[in-house]
């Protein structure tokens, strides 16, 4: 019943050809004038959703959010010297993913983690790729294509809301992205409500912050958070710390889950 439950919401929430995104065909071309609905795209959603959002600053820590990497720029994402450098396979070992899980890569990109994601829940698991930006979006459809993968489902988002199914993710993947959300309070309640109950958690990883810590070459300040900065931000949103992780070298790895409701 679950599964069912999540079919029929995902097929509200994305186009139909999204449900096999190798075999979709690209739209015809339109007019500048009008952003046209592609496979990733439902007609009236914006290619560019959020983008020109006054950046953040949260009432709670001050942190002001960062600017959002351009499509244009994605080329960065599959640099040299990253997998050595962040560990992605090791991460991964430590969510215990198994077979059949719907797992949410929130701001995939072009699918660096999404496709380490797919081959390990396999075909009967999904990948909920979420990205607020088209130009994404559509570099990691034609990835996904030219390598076969099939259990990818592109989800546009927009910068409140991730477009996710209600009680029905089991984890949310979020690497170096939580700092670029342009507006995080509601995006948190939306994350909280997408995962399943009682067992849905979040894998949360963002360079540090802490000065004394920090030993990498340079990284924008404003890309960085602290541990408390986290949890202070993530406990008001309803969060709490499940497992702080220190084996990456230049990064925080956080497992958050949502807090247990108050007992009468």
């Amino acid at each position: 019943m679950r599964r069912l439950a999540f079919r029929l919401a995902l097929l509200l929430a994305v186009p139909a050809a999204l449900v096999d995104p190798v075999a979709a065909q690209p739209p015809p071309p339109t007019s500048a004038a009008s952003p046209p609905a592609t496979v990733d795209q439902p007609p009236g959603v914006v290619a560019a959703a959020g983008a020109a959002v006054d950046r953040f600053v949260h009432p709670l820590t001050g942190r002001q959010v960062s600017g959002t990497l351009p499509a244009a720029r994605s080329a960065i994402l599959e640099r040299e010297g990253r997998e050595e450098r962040e560990l992605p396979e090791k991460i991964l070992d430590h969510l215990g993913l198994k077979p059949g899980d719907v797992v949410a890569d929130v701001g995939a990109g072009i699918g660096w983690y999404t496709r380490r994601l797919a081959r390990r829940i396999g075909p009967d698991g999904k990948v909920l790729a979420v990205d607020v930006q088209q130009g994404m979006l559509d570099q990691l459809v034609e990835r996904m294509r030219a390598e076969g993968v099939t259990n990818v489902f592109p989800i546009l988002g927009d910068v409140a809301d991730p477009k996710l199914p209600a009680g029905e993710v089991d984890w949310i993947l979020l690497v170096d992205v939580y700092h670029e959300f342009a507006d995080p309070i509601p995006m948190l309640e939306r994350l909280r409500a997408s995962l399943e109950p009682g067992t849905g958690r979040v894998a949360l990883v963002e360079y540090r912050g802490e000065r004394l810590l920090d030993t990498m070459d340079p990284i924008p300040d404003d890309h960085k958070m602290t541990v408390e900065d986290v949890l202070v931000e993530w406990g008001a949103a309803g969060f709490e710390l499940e497992t702080l992780y220190g084996f990456l070298p230049h990064q925080h790895f956080f497992v958050m889950k949502p807090k247990e409701p108050p007992v009468n």
